[in-house]
């Protein structure tokens, strides 16, 4: 009996986790945009252009530890408040690591990231590996705990 209930918590958990990791996200987030842009707008050929400009810049996405205030400005979903923001992030933080840390950037929302993924990568970030001292943690050793919650109603 005993052994049942183990295997079962085990088959359960298991399954709970592979539920919840297996969130899929469309990449194409910008397509529906400019599809949701074009019934709202009756400018045809403004909507063409966006949509050259926008599936161009998808073949050749930027770099997120190097672009600049004008390159992110190509990309219509993003505010002015959201690119100083992202741009004032990387100033204070350094180069950022993972896309994932544009989690931590304070305009980004959740939509605006999924419409940005597309369009940018982070580049090879080369770390400086020091030795694992008491030295060199208490000189080098600033860490910083961050948690956000997210919850739709």
């Amino acid at each position: 009996m005993k052994r049942l209930f183990i295997t079962l918590l085990v088959y359960l958990l298991i399954n709970g986790y592979n539920l919840n990791s297996q969130n899929i996200y469309s990449v194409d987030k910008w397509m529906e945009y400019i599809e949701e842009l074009a019934t709202e707008t009756e400018d045809e050929e403004r909507i063409e252009s966006l949509y050259a400009d926008l599936s161009y810049l998808t073949e050749h996405p930027f770099d997120l530890n190097s672009v600049t205030e004008t390159e992110l400005k190509r990309l219509p979903f993003l505010s002015d408040r959201q690119i100083r923001s992202l741009l004032a992030y990387r100033v204070k933080y350094g180069k950022l690591v993972t896309l994932y840390e544009l989690k931590n950037v304070e305009e980004m929302d959740f939509q605006t990231i999924s419409l940005l993924l597309p369009f940018v990568y982070i580049g090879d970030i080369s770390v400086d590996k020091r030795p694992f001292t008491v030295k060199n943690l208490l000189k080098y050793g600033f860490n910083e705990l961050q948690i956000r919650y997210d919850q739709c109603f």
